[in-house]
């Protein structure tokens, strides 16, 4: 039996993928209406469960930077976008219920319907206006961000390509980047930066807002796209990642610690500053940039680095142990290996009664339950019990601590020997 589930039903159903990808600002903008390819159920109508084979592991969760199909997927089932194709191929309504082209002004006009922002918990957040689409094209033009799909804006949205281009090389500008070719970059108090080639040819370009660039929001549920010339394959553009929207108050919240790009030095000095004095750790995959983001904290280790491979989709390994760096201003970080995946077998290797211990926010409440031996599961006077129905301990840690526990419990003392 096949059952179509709605993206609300898919993320309050994933779990833990799910919980990931809010962690990582995949929010989800969607309606109960709207329904995803199916996947496979069980034999009752009650439940359902829906199946995704990827060919590799995503390199990112933030789908307004990824370009590669196994990191998009993650973002096309979270978010709705302004039309979707039907299973015959024709467009359709998406977030956007009608849409106009101006042939005059070169301007296609949205509007919207009523929408929120839900988390992976399904729990509403805020609606879903037009500035979410502004927003989140201002993020992808943003080249400290080092989105790949920048390129499928700047050639047709109004003002985008000049914006995206002053915004480099103000980047180089502040940097000290010399380009290639030897051009030197200089930024003046009014913001326009001169370009110098090599043989002395200065070129200036003025300072470009975002304000430039052609996205509007009318209003909370009119969107406007003004393009370069008459495109008559945009509509279809509006299917890929620089046109989904982005939950404003994410974005202003975790732009700088998600952004770090070792290829633009964006967002480097923000790094610095959050690792300032603490021990640090850069873990990941092969080939996501573990070692070049340190080179660009601290040039001057020079460490080997290595490309992604097209083939396999993932990075060969550079660093083959861990090693202790120091940056200064007691400040530590270990560089690992990379890693293809991550196994937790060896995580699952513990005493149900040790259990209670990996949960911080558990700490302020253990041994004040009346059983000395209290699994925090059933029985009465369970401080830690009261503690979530009062909202004190989150209902989701409680519950993970359920489940783990049910895991805990098919340990043996033996096994940890």
């Amino acid at each position: 039996m096949r059952h179509s589930i709605s993206r609300r039903q898919f993320l309050k159903g994933s779990g833990a993928a799910a919980l990931s990808a809010a962690a990582a600002g995949l929010l989800s903008s969607c309606g109960g209406s709207s329904a995803s390819n199916g996947g496979n159920t069980g034999a009752s109508g009650s439940s359902s469960t829906y199946t995704v084979l990827y060919s590799r592991q995503p390199a990112t969760l933030n789908y307004l930077v990824c370009s590669a199909d196994p990191d998009l997927y993650h973002g096309t089932q979270c978010i709705d976008t302004l039309v979707e194709y039907d299973n015959r191929g024709k467009i359709r309504e998406g977030l956007a219920t009608a849409w106009e082209w101006d042939a005059d002004s070169l301007t296609w006009t949205f509007h919207l319907r009523d929408e929120n922002w839900v988390d992976c918990n399904g729990e509403v957040l805020g609606p879903v206006t037009a500035q979410d689409f502004v927003d989140a094209l201002a993020y992808v033009l943003n080249p400290d961000y080092a989105s790949s799909t920048a390129s499928l804006v700047t050639p047709y949205v109004v003002g985008a390509d000049d914006y995206y281009n002053y915004c480099v090389y103000r980047n180089n500008a502040n940097n000290g980047t010399v380009a290639e070719d030897g051009t030197t970059y200089a930024i003046d108090a009014n913001g326009t930066v001169t370009a110098t080639a090599a043989d002395g040819t200065a070129t200036e370009y003025p300072a470009v807002d975002f304000s430039a660039v052609g996205v509007k929001a009318v209003d909370e549920h009119t969107l406007t796209y003004t393009l370069n010339f008459d495109f008559p394959g945009f509509l279809s553009l509006l299917s890929y990642a620089p046109y989904e929207p982005a939950y404003g108050p994410l974005l202003e919240e975790f732009a700088d610690q998600f952004c770090t790009s070792a290829e633009t030095g964006g967002g480097v000095e923000e790094l610095r500053t959050l690792i300032r004095g603490k021990l640090v750790a850069f873990t990941g995959n092969s080939g996501v940039g573990k070692s070049s983001i340190l080179n660009r904290l601290a040039p001057e280790l020079n460490l080997s680095t290595g490309e992604v491979s097209e083939k396999l989709g993932r990075g060969r390994h550079t660093t083959r142990h861990v090693e202790l760096y120091s940056l200064g201003d007691d400040t530590f970080v270990m560089d690992t290996p990379g890693f293809s995946s991550f196994d937790t077998d060896e995580m699952d290797v513990i005493l149900k009664e040790n259990l209670q211990y990996a949960f911080a926010d558990f700490g302020a409440y253990l041994g004040k339950c009346r059983f000395d031996d209290c699994t925090h599961r059933r029985e009465p006077g369970c401080a830690v019990r009261e503690a979530c129905g009062e909202g004190k301990i989150e209902k989701t840690r409680y519950e993970s601590y359920l489940k783990l526990y049910e895991k805990a419990s098919q340990v043996k003392a033996w096994e940890l020997k």
